[in-house]
């Protein structure tokens, strides 16, 4: 019976831990990443990595699909280093992929930590 009751307990503040982290993430800055363009696509970019900003879940050197709506994109080229806001999902699929874009924009070079 006591296990019971500590198995619950247990559930009680893991449960309750997760829902704080949550609730913090959707209060916090949106998520944001500075990568290279490697690849255009018509739809986005697929981008290398080279600033984790504040999303530490991509790190340095790994490739990101973008998507972007096509009737608002600006045309960037080939090696332009652009800072992706966005949502902070990002899907498991190889490579990942950022569907949520809030903004995309040509990066500063101060904003590049290499």
């Amino acid at each position: 019976m006591k296990k019971i009751i500590a198995l619950i307990l247990t559930l009680i503040v893991f449960g309750s831990l997760a829902a704080c982290d949550e609730e913090s993430q959707n209060n916090a800055t949106p998520a944001h990443f500075v990568g290279k363009v490697i690849e255009i696509y018509e739809n986005g970019y697929l981008l290398e990595v080279t600033d984790e900003g504040n999303y530490g879940h991509l790190a340095l050197g790994t490739t990101v699909q973008v998507n972007i709506n096509t009737e608002d994109a600006t045309e960037y080229e080939l090696g332009d280093n652009l800072k992706v806001v966005f949502d902070g999902a990002v899907s498991k699929s190889y490579p990942p992929q950022v569907l949520h874009v809030i903004s995309i924009e040509k990066a500063e070079a101060t904003e590049i930590s290499d």
